[in-house]
């Protein structure tokens, strides 16, 4: 297995207030396999085997930041993800395809009360195409594509100082997952080239 990239990222600050940042990676993957497998003396997979795959992929990042006052600024980003995809070691050559992802974010940050007190809030979107999903079987764990699915919420974080030595926190998480297309074959079967009913 190997993994290169190269990237750059930097910031400028259009005004006293508001900052800009800009990023681009450029990734490229490789990853081998040898396989043969072998259950009480049978390999269900037909034989010993080589497998390789290789990715490559260029992620980016867009995001900006400005200053309300000392005490308090929103931002807003977006940006592209990228996951290598990979083979399934206990199941068939099985290949999984790489996960990519459309990420968006909004927030804000505070302080108040001299730093005593601290609120920040933030709201996301993620949306994934071929989304690596674990699935367990009652003989193995591989790795399958997910064609699509979404993630959104909106995080609270907050931190109080009420005298010194003692710090009060709470952060609340609201979270919605959602497949949007998404087909899955038990890999047994689908070694042997058999559909579920």
């Amino acid at each position: 297995m190997s993994s290169f990239s190269i990237f750059a990222q930097g910031n400028y600050q259009l005004t006293d207030k508001l900052k800009v940042t800009a990023g681009v990676r450029q990734n490229w993957d490789e990853k081998n396999q040898f396989q043969n497998i072998a259950i009480f003396g049978q390999d269900p997979c037909g034989g010993t085997a080589r497998a390789g795959c290789k990715w490559d992929d260029m992620t980016w990042k867009l995001g900006a930041d400005y200053e309300i006052s000392d005490s308090s600024m929103v931002y807003a980003t977006v940006s592209k993800g990228f996951k290598a995809g990979g083979m399934n070691l206990s199941a068939c050559f099985a290949t999984y395809d790489p996960e990519n992802v459309m990420a968006y974010e909004i927030g804000s940050k505070n302080t108040f009360l001299d730093g005593a007190l601290m609120l920040n809030v933030s709201a996301f979107y993620y949306d994934y195409t071929d989304l690596q999903v674990s699935v367990y079987t009652a003989t193995t764990v591989v790795t399958e594509n997910a064609a699509a699915a979404k993630v959104y919420g909106a995080e609270f974080e907050g931190r109080l100082n009420p005298i010194e030595n003692l710090s009060l926190s709470a952060n609340l998480s609201l979270l919605h997952t959602e497949y949007q297309d998404y087909y899955s074959v038990n890999p047994l079967e689908q070694a042997t080239g058999a559909r579920p009913e």
